[in-house]
């Protein structure tokens, strides 16, 4: 039977997402009905060039008038501002549905987040290294050569920049593998041009995240996670590795090791975990409070904040 595939927004990351789903759909064997919602006659070109004509373009007006579940799967890939007002329309319009990050609205149980480093094929084992590990504190550190402010368009405005970008991701993997914290708040924020020091405080343990942005020394975005327990012992997780000092869990685990295979590769073995996920109706390693915690956590630092 035939899917049909609802790309809203055809960007940069529209672009991506498109790809992945129709080349997973296609490696499956099968066939796909793809439409898309822009605006800009660059992106339909660059739309109808990849798909070779076969796409269906179709306005706002016309989404509104389609019936429950017309759409197998959908994806939001417009600007986060524009997001409350799509959510509403693909909770009915589409049987499934992914909203990029940051979310900026609630998600239904046909919902997904576009947090996709939860989706890495080493979560799982990371998140059962840390059960029942009694930790002291959580230390996360981004180092990029990206600067969102120096750009045009709306990725360089308030809806923009390295927080928005990246602090969800940062938080979405110890979230995935911990339970819910119930008093997480922004306690201190240290900000200068190039550097963004964030201290969130907990029932439990602090976590602190470092963000370093237009490091010209970095070739792509790199991520480290540590995990401290009361003893000294630590986890370390990078997305490509797991080590541990912890009794009994000093063995390391690597994507290499795990053999990963995927039925559709296209720009990380995450996002490609992501696409199936969605597909397959797995949805969000995280549960709602954690993505509405995000959220919260986002607002808190965004006020505290003004990239330079």
């Amino acid at each position: 039977m035939e899917k049909k595939v609802l790309i809203f927004g055809f960007g940069r990351m529209g672009v991506s997402h498109a790809l992945q789903i129709c080349g997973l759909l296609r490696s499956r064997g099968v066939e796909f009905q793809i439409s898309i919602i822009e605006t800009s006659i660059v992106a339909k070109l660059v739309a109808k060039s990849i798909f070779c004509g076969k796409v269906h373009f179709k306005s706002l007006n016309q989404l509104m008038s389609l019936p429950a579940d017309y759409f197998d799967y959908a994806v939001d890939a417009t600007p986060p501002f524009e997001r409350v007002r799509n959510r509403q329309l693909l909770e009915r319009i589409s049987k499934r549905y992914l909203i990029e990050k940051p979310l900026r609205t609630k998600i239904g149980q046909n919902g997904q987040s576009g947090y996709v480093l939860q989706h890495n094929p080493l979560i799982d084992d990371l998140k059962r290294q840390l059960q029942g590990v009694n930790l002291s504190g959580i230390e996360v550190a981004l180092k990029t050569n990206l600067v969102f402010k120096e750009e045009e368009g709306w990725r360089s405005g308030k809806n923009g920049g390295v927080v928005n970008e990246f602090l969800g991701h940062l938080l979405s993997v110890p979230f995935a593998c911990l339970s819910p914290l119930k008093s997480l708040k922004v306690e201190c924020v240290t900000h200068k041009p190039g550097l963004v020091d964030v201290l969130l405080t907990s029932e439990l343990y602090p976590i602190r995240l470092v963000f370093e942005y237009g490091c010209s020394n970095v070739r792509k975005s790199t991520y480290n996670w540590r995990f401290y327990g009361h003893n000294a012992e630590i986890v370390t997780y990078d997305c490509y590795q797991i080590g541990s000092s912890f009794p009994n869990l000093n063995e390391s685990h690597s994507i290499a090791t795990l053999g990963v295979a995927k039925e559709f590769y296209l720009r990380g073995f995450d996002f490609c975990s992501q696409a199936v996920s969605l597909i397959d109706g797995q949805g969000d390693k995280m549960g709602t409070k954690q993505l509405e915690c995000i959220d919260s956590i986002i607002s808190g630092v965004l006020e505290m904040v003004t990239e330079k």
